[in-house]
């Protein structure tokens, strides 16, 4: 299960995603599972658990998560292939603009990742030399 955070009005929301169309958005008075599904013309709508309408609050809920998704596709991520095992890094910058290396799935930057990571950045300067 991924877990992130978007933005939602002023606040920002915990969402959990269960599967590709399941996600449980914890607002700070209820929590709202969302499904995401999509018409024949490929656009997506969202719904509430049990409800057959989209409502304006789970249509912006889904926009949001949307958003964060492509943000997520759209960061740089590379496979380390290691001796003992498969490391799936993700790039990701702060809000200072400092970049953190982060095992996909993983909210930690560990020294390994790190380290890994800052091996990639190093490597790209080069080659963009």
């Amino acid at each position: 299960m991924n877990t992130f955070t978007i933005g939602h009005g002023d606040n920002t929301i915990r969402v959990e995603q269960q599967d590709k169309e399941r996600f449980i958005v914890r607002l700070e008075e209820r929590k709202i599972k969302l499904l995401k599904k999509e018409d024949n013309e490929g656009a997506n709508h969202w719904f509430e658990e049990g409800c057959d309408n989209e409502t304006p609050e789970a249509k912006a809920l889904g926009n949001a998560i949307h958003h964060y998704e492509v943000e997520e596709q759209e960061k740089q991520q590379f496979v380390v292939k290691l001796e003992a095992r498969t490391i799936r890094l993700v790039q990701k910058e702060d809000n200072e603009g400092a970049n953190h290396w982060f095992e996909e799935g993983s909210d930690n930057e560990t020294p390994e990742t790190k380290a890994l990571g800052n091996a990639i950045d190093n490597y790209l300067a080069k080659e963009q030399k």
